[in-house]
């Protein structure tokens, strides 16, 4: 991201959510690749508002396994159903290279904006956002072949100097696309045979970006619908 527009989203921030703080209050924390930023399950204390950077969001299962539900590269709020609720944490998010957030404590925002109607107004208009994209990425596996979701997933990953995809174990991948291992195998198998792809041990390298992303349709994984993310 931009510093320009790192700027914009950090403006935008005390302007929509913090109106009456002064500006650069409240620490700008980081996070770097594969760092957990929240742990589905573990109590919270804050609120996340993203400044830059790429975060994987998805959520365990009592069976062992994980679905991706959403990457988020642009802007977004963890916390935010949290602090309404008065839940513990609904998702696991980990970084996709450096991250950076601001980070508000729940205790503040009860002091000075839990009555607060322009906040409360944005906070809304937030987890709405999140409800109609959720409903979106829900009947993704559904719609899409895994020749799709395979390719957005690729794209997601690839380190954007190298190109290269530091894979976990593929039945992790195959968990978090929605199918099954051997059905994963075939696919990468496929991709391979295209030339869009070379794999060497637990890394997979894009040779071919643009044909990647025509498979991928755009990337499902990180198609930023127009809903209103700013209120």
């Amino acid at each position: 991201m931009s510093k320009s527009k790192f700027n914009e989203n950090k403006e935008q921030i005390y302007k929509k959510f913090l109106s009456h703080t002064e500006k650069d209050r409240f620490p700008i924390v980081s996070f770097f690749n594969n760092d957990y930023v929240l742990i589905e399950g573990d109590s919270l204390d804050s609120m996340y508002f993203l400044l830059s950077g790429k975060i994987k969001v998805f959520k365990n299962y009592e069976n062992g396994k994980t679905m991706l539900v959403r990457l988020f590269d642009y802007f977004t709020i963890l916390g935010d159903i949290e602090y309404i609720l008065e839940k513990e944490i609904q998702c696991t998010v980990q970084a996709v290279g450096e991250v950076k957030f601001v980070k508000v404590p729940f205790s503040y925002l009860d002091k000075e904006y839990r009555r607060d109607l322009t906040f409360l107004n944005n906070i809304l208009i937030q987890l709405s956002s999140k409800i109609l994209l959720t409903n979106d990425q829900a009947t993704l596996n559904l719609m899409y072949s895994l020749d799709i979701r395979l390719a957005s997933y690729l794209l997601s990953f690839a380190d954007p100097k190298t190109s290269i995809v530091d894979l976990p174990k593929l039945e992790d991948v195959s968990n978090n696309l929605g199918t099954s291992y051997r059905h994963l195998s075939r696919t990468i198998k496929k991709f391979l045979e295209k030339g869009a792809i070379m794999k060497n041990n637990k890394t997979i390298t894009i040779k071919n970006k643009k044909l990647l992303l025509e498979m991928s349709q755009g990337n499902v994984y990180e198609d930023e619908t127009e809903y209103n993310f700013w209120g």
